[in-house]
């Protein structure tokens, strides 16, 4: 804005500086016919002709054209200046996106290879005598939810893996990984709480336990300090399930 507005003054300038020059070449009629009715004054008593000054008008204006020129190149300078800084602006801004971006992507990729460890070395539990003995799954899926609402959240983990090492999928697999999924939430094992609750989806995406599950691994993520993978999560329970509780709870953590 600023280098317009010298413009445009530099504009006024130039058209002054030729009005000047203008008006010191301009000539009345008196003037015109005092010079050829004088030309005999115009020589000196030696016969040589006599130089006449220079017209004060020209002179303005060729000084008022270089200082135009000047003025000129350094303000097309000042432009150059000013785009050149706005684009090293823009490319140091692009910089430190892209190195955040890049630090976003390890630590995704990070999380994701210590979830698939933590899977990868989880080693179901073998039946017990109660359940070759005849005991149903739904039964030792009462037996294991018993045990959470009792606190026993250790041996209650062990059931539900035991549970699922039988039942890999189903119903009892969802309600299974649910429940596992509760009991390392509450021994402070969100990594494995994740890796459960993430099962709940996977087998069943229209299961009653989504939104529960959702919930639990945003407030995993949240307990692990990210917040960013919380929000993700809770975004999209809000989205899917706005009007379950679950989805209105997540709603409330976006704020």
């Amino acid at each position: 804005m600023l280098i317009k507005q010298k413009k445009s003054h530099l504009a006024v300038v130039s058209a002054l500086a030729l009005m000047v020059a203008a008006s010191g070449c301009l000539k009345t009629r008196s003037q015109i016919k005092g010079e050829s009715g004088g030309d005999s004054q115009a020589q000196g008593e030696d016969g040589g002709n006599v130089e006449e000054p220079t017209p004060p008008g020209g002179y303005r204006y060729e000084e008022l054209r270089n200082e135009l020129t000047r003025i000129s190149g350094k303000l097309e300078e000042l432009e150059h200046h000013s785009r050149s800084q706005n684009l090293g602006e823009v490319k140091e801004y692009a910089t430190r996106l892209e190195a955040r971006i890049e630090e976003m992507e390890k630590n995704q990729i990070l999380i994701m290879s210590e979830l698939k460890e933590i899977k990868d070395r989880s080693v179901p539990v073998t039946s017990n005598s109660r359940e070759s003995g005849g005991v149903t799954p739904s039964g030792r899926l009462a037996e294991a939810q018993t045990l959470l609402a009792s606190k026993e959240y250790e041996r209650a983990a062990e059931t539900f893996r035991a549970i699922l090492s039988h039942n890999p999928k189903g119903k009892v697999a969802v309600e299974a990984n649910f429940g596992l999924g509760e009991a390392e939430y509450a021994q402070d094992n969100f990594k494995k709480a994740i890796v459960a609750y993430s099962k709940v989806q996977e087998l069943q995406p229209k299961s009653s336990r989504v939104p529960a599950a959702l919930y639990k691994i945003g407030m995993c993520f949240e307990r692990l300090n990210m917040n960013k993978e919380a929000k993700g999560f809770f975004a999209e329970l809000a989205e899917r399930f706005p009007k379950t509780s679950e989805g209105k709870k997540a709603k409330a953590r976006l704020k």
